[in-house]
Parts: C-alpha cells; sequence; structure tokens
C-alpha cells in the first residue's frame, strides 16, 4: 500500500514521503535542497518529527553546504566561476574581401534564381546565367584587390614583428609558436638563449657543411668550382635595364597563389606534394608492375636531383604505403632506394 503524506507544509524545501508495507510498515522521504537556500537544523529536526517511523530520508543533496562543515553553499555558481562557459558553435569568420559589392551580386544572382525556379523559361534562363557570371566575376576581383592590397601592406616602414605575423598568415603556419626555451644538445640541457641560439647554429653550420654531403655531390661540387668564370656583362642586356613599376603590377596580375606549374622531376602518370622537408609520391593504376615501374623511376630521378644540389633521403624514414581495394592475396610494391627495398606499412603520418 503506498500514499502520500501532504501534512509536511511547515518545511520549506520540497519534500514527499510515502509509507510502503512490505511485512513490516515503514517511511521513504524524498528530499530536494536547493543549492542557494540555507537550511537550518531546526527545519531538519522538523522533518524527522513529522515522519512516521522507521523511515529512510534519501534525495538530491547539495554537496556543499554549511551542516556538514563547508564554506561553499552553492556548487553551481562555485562551477560557473571556476569552468567558462563556452558558445557549442563556432565563430563564423568573415571572408576579408567579402564587401558590399559582392553581397548585391550574390542578392540578384539568387534573385534571379528563385524566379527561373518558379517560372523555368528561356528569358529567365539566360538572365540567371548572366548574374551568375556577373557575381563570379565580381568576387574574383574583389579577391584579387583584396590580396593585393594585403600584400602591399608587407614594406620596410612595418615593424618585423607585423611583417612575420603576414608572412605567418600568408603560409597558413602558427604564429602563436613559442620560442624553445631548453634544448637537450648532445646529453646537455641547456636553458641560456645564447647558449641555445649557438647550438642551433653550430647544428645548422655543421649539416649545410660538406660533412653531410654525399661522396658523389662532393666530386661534382669540387668539378664545378674548379671552372673559372668568363662573364663579360654589358649595359644593354634585357635582365640590366631597370624594372618599372608596370612590370610589378603586370608581374602581380599574372601571378596565382598556387604553384606556376610542374618541376619536370617526376614521370607523367606520379603525382606529389611537398611539406616543409617531407616529400610524398603516388601512383594509380590497375597495373601493379606498371606503379613499380613508374614509382621507381621516380625515385631515381628524384635521388638524382638530390645528389646534384647536396640534398639526401633517409632510407630509415623512407615508407610505402600501399592502397588497394583488390580482394584476395596480392603482392605489394617493391621499390628500391639507394639498392635498399622501402618497407611497407599500412600508414603513415607527417
Amino acid at each position: 500500500m503506498f500514499y502520500a503524506n501532504d501534512a509536511m507544509d511547515t518545511f520549506h524545501p520540497k519534500a514527499t514521503a510515502i509509507q510502503i508495507n512490505i511485512r513490516t510498515q515503514f517511511t521513504l522521504c524524498s528530499l530536494y535542497l536547493p543549492p542557494k537556500q540555507i537550511i537550518r537544523p531546526p527545519e531538519l529536526d522538523d522533518l524527522a518529527d513529522q515522519l512516521p517511523v522507521p523511515f529512510i530520508i534519501f534525495g538530491d543533496w547539495n554537496g556543499h553546504n554549511a551542516l556538514w562543515g563547508s564554506t561553499d553553499t552553492n556548487s553551481r555558481e562555485a562551477a560557473a566561476k571556476s569552468i567558462p562557459m563556452i558558445v557549442g558553435k563556432l565563430p563564423k569568420h568573415n571572408k576579408p574581401w567579402w564587401n558590399e559589392e559582392c553581397s548585391t551580386a550574390y542578392k540578384d544572382q539568387k534573385r534571379a534564381w528563385d524566379r527561373f525556379r518558379r517560372y523555368p523559361t528561356s528569358e529567365n534562363l539566360l538572365r540567371f546565367k548572366h548574374l551568375k557570371s556577373v557575381a563570379r566575376r565580381i568576387r574574383r576581383q574583389s579577391q584579387r584587390a583584396s590580396w593585393q592590397r594585403y600584400v602591399g601592406g608587407i614594406q620596410g616602414q612595418i615593424s618585423s614583428k607585423k611583417l612575420w605575423q603576414k608572412v605567418n598568415r600568408i603560409l597558413g603556419t602558427n604564429s602563436t609558436a613559442k620560442s624553445v626555451s631548453i634544448l637537450n644538445c648532445n646529453g646537455q640541457v641547456v636553458s641560456d638563449m645564447a647558449d641555445i641560439s649557438n647550438a642551433k647554429g653550430a647544428h645548422f653550420a655543421r649539416t649545410s657543411s660538406n660533412e653531410s654531403y654525399t661522396q658523389h655531390f662532393i666530386h661534382y661540387k669540387r668539378k664545378e668550382e674548379s671552372k673559372l668564370l668568363n662573364f663579360k656583362s654589358c649595359n644593354f642586356n634585357m635582365y640590366d635595364i631597370d624594372f618599372t613599376f608596370h612590370e610589378l603590377e603586370q608581374t602581380l596580375i599574372k601571378s596565382h597563389l598556387a604553384s606556376p606549374g610542374q618541376d619536370e622531376q617526376l614521370p607523367q602518370y606520379v603525382t606529389g606534394s611537398l611539406f616543409v622537408d617531407d616529400l610524398q609520391i603516388s601512383c594509380t593504376s590497375v597495373n601493379m608492375a606498371f606503379i613499380e615501374r613508374q614509382l621507381q623511376k621516380a625515385v631515381e630521378t628524384i635521388t638524382k636531383w638530390a645528389d646534384n644540389n647536396g640534398f639526401i633521403f633517409s632510407s630509415q624514414k623512407t615508407l610505402c604505403v600501399h592502397f588497394c581495394k583488390l580482394r584476395g592475396l596480392h603482392p605489394d610494391p617493391e621499390i628500391l632506394l639507394y639498392g635498399q627495398s622501402i618497407p611497407v606499412v599500412p600508414e603513415q603520418r607527417f
């Protein structure tokens, strides 16, 4: 038998009690203590006097309360002060090149599309295509002008801090990176900034010295340096003429943000990308022999170019990843680097 006891109107916190008959009769009381409300011991004693014995009190307790020696009586407020509250939606960054003219052109394009969708006639279709091309041309002009203004801000009058901020934003790198404060040099911990600079300089000097070059490149370097230069210049050559501002403007107009073309080092069916000092090449085909032949040709071409320019590829860091959708057993590609087979791994991050 269950019934609720509503006679507890003298107790301010919310409390509900029921009596249960299971062999013996006992009382269950559900109690809620609001976080911001001050509860005094006499009020709890009054509640206990109203409950028939035996009774069990349970409920949503406030973890911080002065009744059990805590100085904080509001756990939610403490959490709000300690834990910063953020909005779940990420802020939207406006495009720097978007202006009022772009907004007007986009609205005209959208209005023409809505009209063509309601009345699909040839005249409305031509009008929509025309306004779409106009909006695209306006956006491209705005992007080009914004890029030229941003690059034009890199001048000799600005500080080095603003200069590197602009350069880092152009490269897309993290401008908030901090300098190295501790360096492990040959087993010794270096914390002084002057010693860190000297250690870095010694490392870069050793890397750029003849010790890091291959014997093939050292022989080629000595052979080229032994040649005598017989260069006679005159003032009538095209590269000796003064560089005009008009030529600079024409060059900026024809320039693009991406690479101007292939570097002529990779075969036709091999693509590649370079991130800092990590090179990635790939080839796609249904014929494994064709893939091995193209990648091996690309590796030989790249290593030959590296030997002639003083670079070297690490055999320990070079890996091969085989992506395949074919079912069943099929061999992995075998590609050689400096006479050693490149190991095949399931994945690699760089």
